[in-house]
Parts: structure tokens; sequence; C-alpha cells
């Protein structure tokens, strides 16, 4: 597949097959869908009071998070492994241009509230307290909510309060800080929506009063257009990204229980870029998990 950055360069590809004795009309549609599939959408996130800053290419959804968030709302972000759930908390911070914190699964409140070692001096473990101390905006992911241990997560329930009452942040040493949501901007990250497991994912139950805590809540599925301008910018060729997209699709036609997520398509890119081949690349990537028989139906028609 032809890249096309411009008008130009769709006009220099079609211009030898328009002959007026003769129109290549496949070669003219395909450049066309090319063209298309080139187009590079941009979004402005327009926010009062936050100066203009170019962050790249986001997830479709990306927008509605950082207008819930900077609303003062709280935003559980649920979708599938590898699908830019963390990259969206990034993209916040740089948007707004504050620090981002990712906390991963909660297995001990201490590991967010902190702790008191046996000396009686407080370990603050994820760095949360000193932020809250500086009173200075930031962004905070708790990554893989739906794979901490729920009653654990009651330590951060009172941090969320709504967009007109703000939360109250408690910590091991005593200290108590308020949570305003329109400067501590709380995103979670699941693979499910808390009920213990979906199709791929395995992961413990959330109880409603943890799911209740979020007032935005966004099915966040693989954006595949986002996927491909994050690939091309790594200069990926167009037709290892068909590839890659082409596998995805044959999965989920033939109902395989496997996940290809813009992870595997990450790797596989790198693969292709050390030198390995198609096949190679393959082999040793993600459908190395896979049988004999659902690796044919998943390279099926492919192209690499």
């Amino acid at each position: 597949m032809a890249l096309f950055t411009d008008p130009k360069s769709v006009a220099d590809e079609l211009s030898p097959h328009l002959d007026i004795q003769g129109t290549d009309e496949a070669a003219v549609k395909q450049i066309v869908a090319d063209a298309l599939k080139s187009h590079r959408k941009t979004i402005d996130i327009i926010i009062p009071g936050v100066p203009k800053v170019d962050i790249g290419k986001t997830h479709r959804l990306f927008p509605d998070v950082a207008a819930a968030s900077v609303g003062g709302n709280t935003c559980l972000l649920a979708g599938g492994a590898g699908t830019g759930k963390t990259e969206a908390a990034f993209a916040l911070g740089a948007l707004l241009q504050c620090p981002t914190i990712i906390v991963p699964r909660i297995g001990d409140a201490s590991e967010v509230i902190g702790y008191n070692d046996s000396k009686g001096n407080f370990v603050d473990t994820a760095d949360i307290h000193a932020a809250f101390k500086r009173d200075e905006k930031f962004v905070i992911l708790f990554d893989e909510l739906d794979q901490s241990e729920p009653e654990q997560c009651g330590s951060i329930h009172s941090w969320f309060g709504t967009w007109s009452r703000p939360g109250r942040a408690r910590f091991a040493n005593g200290d108590v800080f308020p949570v305003d949501h329109q400067k501590v901007h709380i995103l979670a990250g699941c693979n499910t929506w808390g009920n213990g497991g979906s199709h791929g994912h395995v992961r413990n139950p959330l109880d409603a009063a943890t799911r209740n805590r979020f007032a935005a809540k966004f099915e966040w599925d693989l954006d595949e257009d986002f996927e491909r301008e994050l690939l091309l910018a790594l200069k990926a060729e167009p037709k290892w990204i068909d590839a890659v997209q082409k596998i995805r699709a044959n999965i989920t036609a033939a109902q395989i229980d496997h996940v290809w997520s813009m992870r595997d398509t990450q790797a596989y890119v790198c693969f292709r870029l050390m030198g390995w081949t198609h096949r190679k690349a393959v082999k040793f990537g993600s459908l190395a998990e896979l049988g004999d028989h659902a690796r044919t139906k998943a390279l099926s028609g492919v192209k690499g």
C-alpha cells in the first residue's frame, strides 16, 4: 500500500493511470482506497484555561476522557490488553502539562497510602503523598484495578468525591488531603467491568461500591486507526500493519481464543525492522501460543 501525505502525492500516483484511451479503473480504485487509508485525522482538544499542546495521535475516545476528567469526573477505562489505556493516562498528563502517576494493581492498601516502617518513619510507596503535598495538578491511573484485591480498594473510596464535592485522601501517617477532581485527575484501567472475567481475561470482581466511584465509564476497545498511526511513526511499512490487522480479523472471525493486542503488533513490527521475514516474525510472536490448526486459520489470506 502506498502512503499518501498530501493531495499532490495522490495526484502523482493517479496520473499514469488516467488515460483517455483506457483508464485503469482497478488501479485508480486501489490508489484512492490507499489515500483514504493514509489520511491522518487530527483532533483539536480545546479546554478553557489550558494552553494548546501537541500530544500527537490519540485513541478516538481520548477527547471524551479528557473532557470528562477536566470537568471534574473520575474515569474508568475498561478494555482488552494492550488497547492503550495507560497511554491515555500519559496523554492526559501531556495535555494538562502535569505529572502522571501509574499505580499497578492494589495488592495491599500500603501500596497507595504508604506505611510507617519499624522506626516510625513514613514511607511514601508510590510518591502519591508527595504529589498531594506539592499541591500541584497531577494525573493518577489505578491500572489493572480489576486485578486488585477487592477489599483493599476500599482504601481509596474516600478519594472519590464528585465534580461539585472534593474527596479526601487519607495516608498512613495521618495526613489527609482534599481531592479536587479538577486538579487531581483520577483514572482507572480494567480489562473487565469488574464482573470477575471476560473473554481472554481472568480477573477479580469489583464490588458495586468501587465501580460506583467512577462517574464516567468508557468501553476502551482497540482503535486500529490509532494503532496504524503509531506504527507508521515507528517507520513500519503499511503492508506490515495490513498483515497484522488481517490476522486479528481472522482470529475474531474464527472465534479463536486468543488476543492480538497492540503490543503484539508492535512486537511484530520490531521483528520486521530487525530484518526478520513475515514468517519468522509470526513464528516467534504472538501466534506461537496457538496450535497448528488455529495458527493456519489466523494466517489465512495474510500477506506480509
